[in-house]
């Protein structure tokens, strides 16, 4: 009695992706850029635009209270 090999190579199982973590270093480098590309200086050039607004007030530090 002969056992015959199968003819499908079996291929190494890739980890999953944990997407959660993938967001999070988009976002992260997202916030970094802008930084770079000075986006709080859009938030200045449009006052009314609360998308802009948002950008800036979490780009920027708040004055010390304490």
């Amino acid at each position: 009695m002969t056992s015959t090999p199968d003819s499908t190579p079996l291929s190494p199982s890739l980890p999953q992706r944990l997407t959660s973590l993938d967001a999070y270093r988009g976002f992260v480098m997202l916030l970094m850029m802008a930084e770079v590309l000075r986006l709080h200086a859009m938030a200045e050039a449009f006052p009314g635009s609360s998308f802009w607004n948002f950008l800036a007030w979490h780009q920027s530090h708040v004055e010390w209270v304490g």
